[in-house]
Order: C-alpha cells, then sequence, then structure tokens
C-alpha cells in the first residue's frame, strides 16, 4: 500500500483516498457509489470507487472536484480518461482508480458482477448540508 502525500506533511493511505474520493463524489450527488477492496485480486490498484452520474454535466462535475480536491490534497492523477464522451470517465490515481459512468454505460459492463468478488468499503455518508465546511463519513 502506498502512501500519499496530503498537503500539511500528513499522509493518506489508498483507503483513505478511496473513501475521501467517494465522499467527494457523493457530495456532488453521484449515485450508487460503491469502493471496492480490489488489491488482493489484482495488481492493478487496491481500490477502485465507482459510481453513476445521471448526466453529462454531473459526470463533469464529479470528475472535475474529484481532481481539484485530490490536487489540493498533494495526491498525484497519473491519467484522465472519457472526459469528452462523459459516458465512463476514469480517474488514476496509482493505488486509487475512480470510475464514473453514466447508467447506461454502467449496466453495459456491470462492474458489480465483474468485481462482486472483491470485499467492498461501507459508504455510509452523512448529509451534507451548504453549512457544512468538511464532507464526512459516518
Amino acid at each position: 500500500m502506498t502512501q500519499l502525500k496530503e498537503a500539511g506533511s500528513t499522509t493518506l493511505s489508498s483507503k483513505d483516498v478511496a473513501i475521501l474520493t467517494a465522499s467527494i463524489a457523493n457530495q456532488k450527488k453521484a449515485e450508487d457509489i460503491t469502493i471496492f477492496k480490489i488489491g488482493e485480486l489484482t495488481f492493478v490498484a487496491d481500490y477502485f470507487v465507482v459510481c453513476s452520474g445521471s448526466n453529462e454535466r454531473q459526470i463533469k462535475a464529479i470528475a472535475d472536484e474529484i481532481k481539484k480536491e485530490m490536487k489540493k490534497q498533494g495526491v498525484n492523477i497519473l491519467g484522465m480518461e472519457g472526459n469528452t464522451d462523459l459516458k465512463w470517465v476514469l480517474i488514476d490515481l496509482g493505488d486509487v482508480v475512480i470510475h464514473i459512468f453514466d447508467k447506461t454505460t454502467r449496466s453495459f459492463y456491470d462492474f458489480d458482477l465483474l468485481w462482486g468478488d472483491a470485499p467492498k468499503l461501507p459508504c455510509e455518508f452523512e448529509e451534507i448540508t451548504d453549512e457544512d465546511d468538511e464532507m464526512t463519513l459516518s
């Protein structure tokens, strides 16, 4: 597991990054957020964060916010794909890969079935209000 650098010299583990990106997606009203712990099944990454957006505008907003927040946290973005057609946006953070789908594409590729053997981290988010400055995970 790679330790990722956060501004202020605190480190974020790949699990912390997965939870943070899921929380950011939740803040942008992503649906069906799932965090798959895939590290024991493949060498590709430690975690996949999978979520859906209801339209292209929302998918772009989710991706842009994750990218912006990861840069703020000092997490390197190794690659980003799918930003032009916005059916499936992939953000590669190394040990964490985020997949943002439209509903039709997510259904077609069925990551939930494909990675169904992987353990999942719970995604129970606290309600975020306009007064809240922080994203929190319950």
